[in-house]
């Protein structure tokens, strides 16, 4: 597991142009109720930035749902350490999946796009995900949809885009995307359903 971990770590720190040397503890259990408060499921996890951990619940096997989990909190580790705190749920949520490393297995922007072209009726509106009081943190579909869209905008525009509206509010999200992209929140969700 130490691989995959030092992997995305060094593959999420690159992206950003964080600096190496950051340490995070991991905690791993068997079961959700090993912890207080307990976590809900067999494969369920929570990253804590303040004091660099995660926490997450790792049952046998090692597949690719737990490289996931692993890596999404250990993204949110990395990215609250080097970015602060996300503006949006949408934000925080998605981003820490839209940069999942693929170098060890098939789980970042090929996995991404590859649900979103199998799951188009699913895909929720982005102007909804950005709105926090409609945010659903249980939405598998409302993670993938927000991670693919983001893994879009930084495939097509870049990260020093996306850092000018990370910090954005709900309240301000959508119209801080034309100053920054050059383009209406809609334009960039059409142009995202275009590539899928």
């Amino acid at each position: 597991m130490i691989e995959i971990l030092d992997d995305q770590y060094a593959a999420t720190s690159q992206l950003f142009g964080f600096p190496d040397g950051q340490h995070v503890w991991v905690f791993l259990y068997n079961r959700g109720s090993e912890l207080t408060p307990p976590l809900p499921e067999a494969r369920a996890g929570v990253a804590f930035p303040d004091t660099n951990a995660l926490h997450a619940v790792a049952a046998a096997p090692l597949d690719d749902n737990l490289r996931t989990l692993l890596a999404h909190e250990l993204n949110h580790v990395i990215l609250n350490n080097g970015l602060g705190r996300a503006g949006t749920s949408f934000m925080n949520e998605g981003l820490a999946s839209a940069v999942l490393s693929e170098q060890l297995a098939p789980i970042g922007r090929t996995a991404l796009l590859q649900w979103a072209r199998s799951h188009r009726a699913r895909l929720m509106k982005v102007s909804d995900l950005i709105d926090d009081s409609k945010w659903d943190s249980n939405s598998y579909d409302g993670y993938q949809t927000s991670a693919s869209f983001l893994a879009f905008l930084i495939d097509r525009y870049g990260v020093a885009a996306l850092r000018r509206v990370y910090y954005a509010r709900s309240s301000e999200f959508a119209a801080r995307v034309p100053e920054t992209y050059g383009k209406s929140l809609d334009a960039l969700e059409a142009e995202w359903l275009a590539t899928i």
